[in-house]
């Protein structure tokens, strides 16, 4: 599964920033404040479309923002408990290698007091 994720997070390419589009037939030329009788703002519909497109796009990216970070978060996870096996298997090595230090020498110093 952490292969799969990984695998998908790093295939999925970056959604490119949209184009800003034409202006449109009849729109207005500058956003234009209107008071009567409520306020208001009149935008043009080209701009109104690009901040459209811009959100649609800020949501793609966040979204294959937020796949990667899951990835990277289950991966961290995997080396930590990875490394906490090998910190516990360390030990147990230091202690097989105490033990057979200290059989070594026993056995050592026996034979030598058998030879003597």
């Amino acid at each position: 599964m952490l292969a799969l994720l990984l695998g998908t997070a790093l295939a999925q390419d970056i959604p490119a920033k949209p184009e800003p589009n034409p202006p449109v037939e009849n729109q207005c030329e500058r956003t234009t404040p209107i008071s009567d009788p409520c306020s208001a703002v009149a935008v043009p519909t080209s701009q109104a479309a690009d901040l459209l497109q811009i959100e649609i796009w800020g949501d793609q990216v966040y979204r294959h923002y937020q796949t990667d970070f899951q990835a990277w978060e289950i991966r961290e996870q995997a080396l930590k408990a990875e490394n906490q096996k090998l910190k516990r298997t360390i030990w147990i090595r230091a202690g097989e290698a105490l033990v057979i230090g200290f059989a070594a020498g026993y056995i050592t110093y026996h034979t030598i007091q058998e030879t003597r």
